[in-house]
């Protein structure tokens, strides 16, 4: 979350520790702090429920309205590069590459670890080809107002 996004008097996740898994605390910005990068927040639960503490604004990992949507995504990924470390089959990997050329997207590409790596646009237009029913990506619009409604939240 960038911090221009952070807005006093809402409700976020934070996490102690900055990495993928770790717990979310909700917290309430009570204030921004000069130009380095820390926020005054409040704790609303967990084990210091009505602390208030200066943190570093990249604490701040996601709105708490969303934060179940944030989590799924992470457990995703994670599972998905869990199941890459194990499926690491260059057979694989070079007949993925010969196909995502093959789609003539200049997009399309493999990272290293066998993940897929591309713009949604350009995944949906593949997708849409091969007739596999995935759902569109979110319009610019859609995104914004997401956004907008994260901020009322």
């Amino acid at each position: 979350m960038q911090s221009s996004e952070i807005a006093i008097g809402n409700r976020y996740g934070m996490r102690l520790k900055v990495s993928i898994g770790e717990p979310l605390t909700e917290v309430k910005v009570i204030e921004k702090v000069g130009r380095k990068g820390h926020i005054k927040v409040r704790h609303l639960a967990g084990e210091t429920p009505g602390l208030e503490e200066y943190v570093k604004t990249r604490q701040i990992i996601v709105a708490w309205g969303e934060r179940k949507a944030f989590l799924r995504d992470e457990e995703r990924l994670r599972r998905a590069e869990q199941a890459s470390d194990k499926e690491g089959d260059r057979a694989r990997a070079d007949a993925t590459e010969t196909a995502l050329f093959s789609t003539g997207d200049p997009d399309a590409a493999l990272m290293h670890c066998g993940m897929l790596s591309m713009p949604a646009e350009s995944v949906q237009r593949i997708a849409e080809r091969a007739e596999l029913g995935i759902d569109p990506p979110p319009t610019p619009k859609q995104e914004q107002e997401r956004n907008r409604k994260r901020k009322i939240a």
